[in-house]
């Protein structure tokens, strides 16, 4: 151990305390050497490929990249690869309703706690004299599917969400 602590000392010595002015230089050129071969080696690359490009038609590269255009927008709306990005959007649709419905009873005076799960908070809503029950329930049961039970949030399912919304709106 203490062989190690002396050999530390040494090279703190050398290279941070006693660093010269020829120390120094030298690292400079050494550094300055390695980045003149890594440019030239760039350099040569890009004339490699320069080359490479000029002899396929630039066709060639409008098509591709339309394919590459194409493909990240279909990925992107969720149209193909297992459908994962649709069910985020699924998910944040009906999330989205949820929330819109939540914000609407707690202005009317009907929060839901942190611990309170959905279907505990559709029980709470459940307790109130002339609330539409069933529509909360209903919205409850879609977000629930779409949020927990991996169910796709469908166009259709968006439309009744929004219906039952409309539905809670005016009869509260």
């Amino acid at each position: 151990m203490a062989a190690y602590v002396d050999w530390m000392q040494m090279k703190w010595e050398r290279y941070i305390v006693r660093y010269s002015l020829r120390d120094q230089f030298a690292l400079l050129e050494g550094t300055r050497d390695q980045v003149g071969r890594f440019s030239e080696g760039i350099g040569v690359w890009l004339f490699r490929a320069r080359q490479s490009i000029e002899k396929v038609p630039v066709l060639v590269f409008v098509l591709g990249g339309a394919v590459v255009v194409l493909t990240a927008l279909l990925y992107r709306s969720g149209w193909g690869w297992g459908g994962s990005i649709r069910r985020k959007s699924s998910k944040r649709a009906a999330t989205v309703i949820y929330e819109r419905m939540l914000r609407l009873l707690e202005k009317r005076g009907l929060r839901k706690r942190e611990d309170q799960t959905p279907l505990e908070f559709v029980e709470t809503v459940g307790r109130k004299e002339g609330w539409p029950i069933d529509a909360v329930r209903k919205l409850t049961a879609l977000y629930c599917e779409a949020r927990f039970g991996g169910k796709a949030f469908s166009s259709d399912d968006l439309r009744r969400a929004e219906r039952l919304f409309a539905e809670i709106k005016t009869r509260i």
